[in-house]
């Protein structure tokens, strides 16, 4: 699948085409399945992931919120899918906000130095990409 092929390129480092793919990916999985379908929500979470390791901490935090919404309507609010999705997302809101709070210059190089050490962390397919380094991965 379109999200499959995504994860490689994010694996290979071609982190712009794995966005580009993971958004394309999303687009059709919301028209084809619906916003509440798990496919979606793998989707959401994996861009999430990416956009996260970037920097982009506003744009993952709603990509994760997506994702548990998914799970959520798929799974239920117990389910490990939406409680993972849950912690990812409580953990990058307050980031988003500090962030805000910064001047500009300051902000670009908490952004640079958080994304570097997401970047040394990360294992082959998205293990450590998250704010909680816990390893999760993307999903396929």
């Amino acid at each position: 699948s379109l999200n499959n092929l995504a994860i490689v390129m994010y694996t290979l480092g071609r982190f712009e085409e794995a966005e580009a793919m993971y958004c394309r990916a999303l687009a059709m999985y919301e028209e084809l399945l619906g916003p509440s379908h798990p496919h979606t929500g793998n989707t959401a979470y994996n861009l999430a992931l990416l956009l996260f390791q970037q920097g982009r901490f506003d744009e993952a935090a709603a990509a994760m919120e997506a994702a548990a919404r998914a799970y959520a309507a798929s799974y239920g609010e117990e389910h490990e899918e939406t409680a993972d999705a849950r912690t990812h997302l409580a953990r990058m809101q307050p980031l988003s906000a500090a962030l805000a709070a910064l001047p500009p210059e300051q902000r670009r190089e908490v952004v640079a130095a958080l994304a570097s050490e997401a970047a040394s962390a990360d294992g082959a397919a998205h293990g450590g990409a998250g704010p909680d380094d816990d390893g999760g991965g993307a999903r396929a």
